[in-house]
């Protein structure tokens, strides 16, 4: 609560007119504001607790009577209960509304749950059947699958021992060192090692294939980060056979060809075009050969199986449950300000019938003025703090029981 400042109000809100002798002093007197008003009381009766809590019931009645004096207030106060029972009123006719609209979603969400309900029951005894479009996939994905698993058998077998073991003759170029025949022979030629080894390569990439699949099925967010790492391993692994290969054949060139030449090294690989012919020979047909293998296991894991249809539906079911439920608490909380809003309206119906209204706002700044000047002539008359506390709570006990409805 803010209070004006003390002497200043005092002097700037001097009386307009002279006061009838015959008026009751205790009175507020034609022209006085309610802070000279509170002055003058208190210096009346020397600032008592007991005269002040006589004082603001007093001023408080005095004030509404002259609101119940005043037509064009009565009138103006009027309209404006009128006008806010009309907005009440609305904001019911709002709610309503929303509440038929919910009422509406949640007629349609049970319509799509019964449908649902009915495919579940359709996809539960079709459970167990042979799905024939799944069977199709999965016959055609074994059909690519072979295909490109003899393709990386022969393209891994044969780079690698290129890489690693083979001995390059002038003639050679890139299409014979990723795909030569005589791998397997030739490398159990050089011993039962390097045979296996061989052997082992394209199965350990074909082995990383099916790692991409297993990852994919995860439900973590960290199967994202394992499967770029295992693309990332075999990408590295493409590179460091193209590198090896292509410098076998770059030295095959440069010592067949008169002159000075650098030698091979990572600036030469990328600018080399063989570089780039194995990597991807080799690299884009195995990322193909992980996505045909998880299609192919994936077909063939629901060929006799509707789970994930069931699955889908029962989520579906689920998910609308929970929509019905929401919509009948938003329905509940509209018709709790629906209820709220007619209490108001009753209230203010019930105040426009009454006789008289009066405007509370306008009587507590007339209360709070007059208690203003009230401090002011307590600060005059040197009253100690204590004493101006305990006046403040005689004008607080005052407010609350004056405006409790």
């Amino acid at each position: 609560m803010a209070f004006t400042n003390p002497l200043a109000q005092l002097f700037a809100t001097a009386p307009s007119s002279t006061p009838k002798p015959q008026q009751n002093q205790d009175s507020i007197l034609e022209g006085e504001t309610y802070v000279f008003y509170g002055t003058r009381l208190c210096g009346k009766v020397t600032a008592s607790h007991q005269a002040l809590s006589a004082y603001l019931p007093k001023i408080y009645n005095q004030e509404k009577q002259r609101q119940y004096d005043n037509a064009d207030l009565q009138e103006e106060l009027s309209n404006k209960r009128r006008h806010e029972i009309e907005s009440f009123k609305q904001k019911n006719a709002r709610e309503n509304t929303n509440i038929e609209q919910l009422e509406n979603g949640i007629d349609e969400d049970k319509r799509k749950i019964q449908e649902a309900r009915e495919e579940l029951e359709s996809a539960k005894a079709k459970n167990g059947e042979v799905n024939k479009m799944t069977k199709v996939k999965m016959v055609v994905g074994i059909a690519i699958l072979s295909i490109l698993t003899v393709y990386l058998f022969i393209f891994y077998s044969s780079t690698f021992y290129s890489a690693f073991f083979r001995t390059f003759d002038d003639n050679v170029n890139v299409g014979q060192a990723m795909f030569y025949a005589n791998s397997i022979y030739a490398s159990y030629q050089q011993g039962i090692g390097q045979l296996l080894f061989i052997i082992c390569a394209p199965i350990i990439f074909m082995g990383l294939g099916y790692t991409l699949h297993y990852f994919s099925v995860q439900e973590s967010w960290t199967k994202y980060l394992k499967i770029t790492s295992v693309i990332a391993i075999t990408f590295a692994f493409d590179c460091i056979l193209a590198y090896l290969i292509a410098e076998k054949i770059y030295i095959i060139i440069i010592s067949s060809t008169p002159g000075v030449f650098p030698p091979f090294g990572l600036d030469i690989a990328i600018h080399d075009i063989n570089v780039w012919a194995v990597i991807f020979c080799g690299f884009i047909v195995y990322v193909i050969w992980g996505i045909v293998f998880d299609m192919t296991i994936t077909a063939y894991g629901d060929l006799r199986s509707n789970e994930k249809e069931i699955k889908i539906l029962n989520s579906r079911i689920e998910s609308l449950n929970g929509a019905i439920a929401e919509k009948k608490n938003n329905i509940i909380d509209c018709k709790g300000r629906i209820s709220a809003n007619d209490n108001k309206i009753e209230s203010l119906t019930k105040a426009l019938a009454s006789a008289k209204l009066f405007n509370p706002h306008i009587i507590k700044i007339a209360l709070n003025d007059f208690f203003a000047g009230w401090l002011t002539m307590m600060s005059t008359l040197n009253r100690t703090s204590e004493d101006q506390e305990a006046a403040k709570k005689v004008y607080n006990d005052a407010i609350n029981n004056l405006f409790t409805e």
